[in-house]
């Protein structure tokens, strides 16, 4: 029997939606920051990496009532210009104790791939997994996150740096998992969605995690349609389908061993890679806005 020290909860009672494709990488289109929200002040925010090669779009949601005492716990959202594409002033009002900052890029594009797989891959040995899209930048990335990025907002938005969340999707998760591998005491809560486990052979699944000072959460979900695509071939199948909820599962399992981990695995029912980023957000805003580890 496992403790609620090492829990892990598989739940899997979510109602089936129908499979969502991939998220295209067109325009985003209006999003929160445009239509604002009738619970949140929505501000943009300028950041630029420390080679001066990529630029940073972060958008600020935060609640219109005065803030606790010690400020207000937090959603860190990878991937920030699909995010803010995604939700809406009705999510928003649904977690009006919750501040969020969405963290993109300076594109009118949904997703800035050369840049979010440069920021998002640990530095590994070996050639990049896609050719002419560099890797390796998360701990730089990670730098600016936690060193600049984090800190300025907490000051500016009142936030509590204790209650912060972290979600990632694809590979987001990639660098929201190696961010718990190298400095889990970082965030309060992780929230790695569809996480690239098949980057570098399952190098992330593969390596050591550190055991964080206090009780920490990780909420890893999945989507039951989800199988890598390599070009060509036939469609994916049922087994190829149960073969990546086995290695999100088998990597739950391998988490909740280390202590002070507080793991449980949701598998999102009829939903595709694409769908899982879109449908896990609703959820990633009720676990950040819980008050527990």
């Amino acid at each position: 029997m496992i403790s609620r020290r090492h829990a892990l909860a598989m739940l899997t009672s979510l109602p089936a939606a129908p499979a969502l494709a991939q998220p295209g990488t067109g325009p985003a289109g209006p999003g929160l920051f445009e239509t604002g929200a009738t619970t949140h002040s929505v501000t943009r925010h300028a950041f630029l990496s420390a080679d001066g090669q990529r630029r940073y779009r972060v958008d600020m949601a935060m609640p219109k009532q005065r803030p606790p005492g010690r400020g207000w716990p937090s959603l860190y959202l990878l991937d920030g210009n699909a995010a803010f594409t995604i939700l809406t002033p009705a999510d928003l009002a649904s977690v009006p104790n919750l501040a969020l900052v969405a963290i993109g890029y300076e594109t009118e594009q949904r997703f800035d791939n050369l840049a979010r797989t440069f920021d998002y891959t640990p530095s590994w040995s070996g050639p990049p997994e896609t050719p002419g899209r560099p890797e390796g930048g998360s701990a730089a990335f990670r730098e600016l996150l936690l060193g600049d990025i984090r800190p300025r907002l907490e000051r500016l938005g009142r936030l509590n740096p204790k209650k912060a969340t972290i979600w990632g999707h694809s590979y987001g998760a990639l660098f929201v998992m190696d961010t718990l591998r190298t400095d889990p005491d970082a965030f309060r809560t992780y929230v790695p969605v569809s996480p690239s486990l098949w980057w570098r052979d399952g190098a992330i699944a593969a390596a050591p995690f550190r055991s964080p000072r206090h009780s920490v959460r990780v909420a890893l979900m999945v989507g039951d349609r989800e199988a890598r695509r390599t070009g060509g071939g036939a469609p994916p199948s049922l087994d190829d389908f149960a073969a990546s909820i086995a290695r999100v599962r088998a990597l739950g399992e391998s988490l909740a061993a280390t202590p002070r981990l507080i793991v449980d695995v949701t598998v999102l029912p009829g939903q595709s890679h694409g769908g899982a980023l879109t449908t896990s957000l609703p959820l990633a805003l009720r676990i950040a806005a819980e008050d527990r580890p």
